[in-house]
């Protein structure tokens, strides 16, 4: 009876310690596992987000932006030229002007569709954007979507990024950059050498001052949302400083 009461003493601590190591390795997997998830879709809202050449929405949880056509699935950077009425010679990934109309002068509420690439937004010619881009928060998921010539939001291009997302934060600053290149007014109105969004949104085209994007995106792991795991990064669009455009 003394080896039994002893036996049973012991298997209890060992049952209590299964538990424990059975607790926390179920833990330390499901947030490795959580993590990884997390990181993917902070590479991919990166990956789409740092193609952007302007900025047309921009909020805590919500940013939609134009991207260059070779951005859309349709593209060819072997082909000759992205407007069929206007045959290139040049292949598209070396041609800087890919339908042939940077000398074409238009009204000014036409001009975006002419010019060189960058500030071209209509290269196929069909009166639509080429290509605009979301990336947004909703019932706890994150998506990234895309308009293909002004196709409807929310269909065929609509990915969701991730689900169970704790925490999306999008934070907006821009840079001493821009402001070089053709806007011309210092708006650093603490003085402290950082653009905030405070000091942007006080300018009558606060998009025009965009230059980089902090996101800050986390899942909560655990039953109960007790635990999470979060990451952050910064994006830093190169186009936003050079595209001649103004809002």
């Amino acid at each position: 009876m003394l080896a039994l009461a002893i036996l049973t003493t012991i298997s209890a601590g060992l049952a209590l310690l299964v538990k424990s190591m059975t607790k926390a390795i179920t833990k330390e997997t499901t947030s490795m596992q959580a993590g990884e998830q997390v990181r993917q879709a902070l590479e991919k809202a990166e990956l789409a987000l740092v193609h952007a050449n302007q900025i047309t929405v921009a909020s805590s949880t919500f940013v939609e932006w134009i991207a260059d056509i070779d951005q859309s699935p349709n593209y060819d950077p072997n082909a000759f030229g992205t407007n069929a009425a206007k045959p290139q010679t040049v292949r598209n990934y070396l041609n800087p002007d890919r339908d042939g109309d940077a000398s074409t002068i238009g009204s000014a509420a036409n001009s975006w569709q002419y010019g060189y690439n960058l500030k071209d937004d209509d290269e196929d010619g069909d009166g639509n954007i080429d290509v605009k881009e979301r990336l947004y928060l909703s019932s706890s998921s994150l998506y990234l979507d895309m308009s293909v010539n002004g196709s409807t939001w929310g269909a065929h291009y609509l990915k969701q990024l991730y689900v169970n997302v704790s925490t999306f934060t999008l934070t907006y600053y821009g840079s001493y950059a821009n402001i070089e290149v053709g806007l011309g007014k210092n708006i650093d109105s603490k003085g402290n050498y950082v653009i905030d969004w405070s000091d942007m949104s006080s300018q009558s085209s606060p998009l025009s001052y965009i230059t980089q994007i902090h996101i800050r995106l986390g899942s909560s792991y655990m039953t109960g949302g007790g635990s999470e795991y979060t990451i952050e990064s910064d994006v830093y669009p190169p186009m936003l400083t050079i595209k001649p455009y103004s809002q």
